[in-house]
């Protein structure tokens, strides 16, 4: 019996308007780079320097863009003719070539900063539309907890404790930090625009090109084993991080600089160590019950299955992020002539290099888990 994937694919090859659109995308870049040197936003000009691409310049990362633009033109091409296994394979290593020149190369930790900023600042605002919501429901714990924290408010407000003006200092660095490399994030979240069309280009045809069963290690069983450890190695990678940076609340702050000791800054890096924990849990999550049901004592979707997507989307994009700032952390770590013990210590705060991939393999395996169960009962039938 011909496997359904493949006839699917075959039949309807959707992968070919991105790959066309990530094809004309690096061309038009590279060909602006190539002719507009002054709009090339890395190099060694530039303020980041953990990153791959602070060691390309403009005419080398144009012509590189060039040659990804004929790379997929001929995968395109290539595609139009004739299927044989070659072809297939071809394609398939092509696409992938795409993938990791765009992930690897092209893109930084800037994404990873920008989505863990974003996690620091929307978890307040989540925890107030839960609390909200709760009082909405007459929940007594709602109740408790909106008052705690109106009490702590005024009094801290009024006896020195709370100084907003250190609220107002701190979001005025954020912002300022933001604004002054906005250009250069709107193009590192280009390249990993493109990096991400690829890599969907490249997993559409693994299922093209795919004639047999599923792999072994898809079998519910073998998920189950590996996908729990990858999970659990997952969620440990950001606790040295959070860690290390939940202790700027204490007398003790670690890997603090005297010169930045100041309260906005201690504050920076207390969000920046929740949303780290937030991470953490949430990737527990994936192996959870609640990762598969909602709580019920959750306002408005308590007892309701949890959408796959609303898991495997938001953390297969976190370990895209994280993957992709490895490359730059390694480099820039190797030269700063700290032996390995320094390598190692980067790699335990900052764990890019492995927590990307283990991030990946833990989502990959909730998905397979959910369609297995989702799958199941129109099978049996």
């Amino acid at each position: 019996m011909r496997n359904p994937i493949s006839t699917r694919c075959v039949s309807s090859p959707s992968w070919r308007p991105a790959a066309l659109l990530a094809t004309l995308g690096a061309g038009g870049v590279g060909t602006l780079w190539l002719t507009r040197p002054d709009l090339y936003p890395f190099g060694s000009e530039d303020r980041v320097t953990v990153s791959v691409t602070h060691r390309i310049e403009y005419s080398t990362a144009g012509t590189l863009l060039v040659a990804s633009a004929a790379f997929g033109a001929l995968l395109l091409a290539g595609a139009s003719a004739r299927r044989t296994r070659l072809t297939d394979r071809a394609a398939l290593l092509a696409a992938l070539v795409q993938t990791l020149f765009f992930g690897l190369v092209m893109t930084d930790a800037s994404v990873m900063s920008l989505l863990g900023y974003a996690v620091a600042f929307a978890g307040p605002a989540l925890v107030v539309v839960a609390v909200v919501a709760a009082c909405l429901r007459r929940s007594t714990a709602g109740f408790l907890i909106a008052g705690v924290t109106v009490a702590i408010g005024i009094v801290g407000s009024r006896t020195g404790a709370i100084d907003l003006t250190v609220v107002t200092t701190f979001w005025s660095n954020v912002s300022h930090s933001f604004a002054s490399f906005g250009t250069r994030l709107g193009w590192g979240l280009l390249m990993a625009g493109m990096a991400v069309t690829w890599g969907w280009v490249t997993a559409r045809l693994i299922g093209w090109s795919r004639g047999a069963g599923p792999p072994a290690f898809t079998r519910p069983d073998a998920v189950r084993r590996w996908g729990r450890v990858a999970t659990l190695a997952a969620a440990a990678c950001p606790l040295p991080y959070a860690c290390l940076r939940l202790l700027w609340l204490t007398p003790w702050p670690l890997d603090l600089r005297a010169d930045m000791d100041r309260p906005e800054i201690r504050m920076q890096g207390a969000f920046l160590g929740v949303a780290a924990l937030v991470g953490c849990t949430l990737t527990l999550g994936l192996i959870s019950r609640w990762g598969e049901v909602f709580p019920r004592r959750l306002p408005f979707v308590g007892g309701r299955t949890v959408p796959p997507a609303l898991a495997v989307v938001p953390g297969s994009l976190v370990a895209a992020a994280a993957t992709m700032a490895g490359p730059g952390l390694l480099l820039s770590s190797l030269e700063s002539d700290g032996g390995i013990a320094s390598l190692a210590l980067t790699v335990l705060i900052f764990p890019f290099p492995v927590w990307g991939p283990l991030l990946g393999a833990a989502v990959f395996a909730y998905h397979l888990r959910r369609r297995a169960l989702l799958t199941a009962p129109a099978s049996s039938q």
